[in-house]
């Protein structure tokens, strides 16, 4: 199965640390929050991905810093798992309310025009 390791030599949990395999094998309830906290390097994307395949049928939520590293893992992960930055998170719960306040296509020379004409101002 996908959880098999994909022919990739040997199974997800022979590649994982004990304390990874701990978070993989936990039972998750329905509605619960699972969060994995660690330094940098740790293997936290590799636990929600051996996580994600051994639980198919259960969705997961992966939050990136910036969009780069959401395309990666948006990539690299199971169908079940949704890559987004925080940003997003936050706009498609809290966005709407600024919408109104948003330039749509703002371009950099705008902005030096508009610095422009407020230094040219104060001076």
């Amino acid at each position: 199965g996908a959880f098999s390791g994909g022919g990739q030599g040997g199974t997800v949990l022979s590649r994982l640390s004990q304390e990874q395999i701990e978070v993989v094998m936990s039972s998750l309830e329905d509605g619960s929050v699972t969060c994995v906290s660690a330094f940098a390097g740790t293997g936290k994307t590799s636990t929600l991905r051996a996580l994600a395949l051994s639980r198919p049928s259960k969705k997961f939520l992966y939050l990136a810093f910036n969009v780069t590293v959401r395309d990666d893992a948006t990539r690299s992960f199971p169908p079940n798992v949704d890559a987004k930055t925080l940003h997003q998170l936050a706009f498609a719960t809290h966005g709407y309310r600024y919408a109104k306040n948003m330039a749509d296509q703002l371009r950099v020379t705008d902005v030096a025009t508009a610095l422009e004409q407020s230094l040219t101002v104060s001076m």
